[in-house]
């Protein structure tokens, strides 16, 4: 979750990407788009949270953290790309991807993370 997030902040700051996200900016016009536009948006939206669950298991999730941290990461992705374009600065959008990364480890069903030396 955190590498993933920690992408999305560099293509944020990477001033040669386009500013914004094109999947969150038509999301956050849902309701004026046609039907097909609609089915479109969701579907990319869903294709992307079934690819983060993906990640999530193969990376030792079981299947209900899996799709908890799937939506959240989602969640969190597509609200740095809106404040992004709201104009909040690189450090306020790293404070809310480490606060989710945090929020996750606190998540019931989490492994324990392993202690000593490594």
């Amino acid at each position: 979750m955190a590498a993933y997030l920690q992408v999305t902040l560099n293509r944020i700051a990477d001033p040669t990407v386009p500013d914004g996200c094109l999947l969150t900016v038509s999301a956050t016009q849902f309701p004026a788009l046609d039907a097909e536009g609609r089915a479109m948006v969701r579907a990319m939206i869903d294709g992307l949270r079934a690819m983060l669950e993906q990640a999530l298991l193969a990376a030792g999730a079981d299947e209900r953290e899996a799709a908890e941290l799937a939506l959240c990461t989602l969640a969190t992705n597509k609200s740095l790309a809106v404040l992004s374009r709201a104009g909040f600065s690189g450090e306020d959008l790293a404070t809310v991807a480490a606060a989710a990364v945090k929020n996750a480890k606190a998540l019931p069903n989490r492994p324990a993370e392993p202690s000593g030396p490594r």
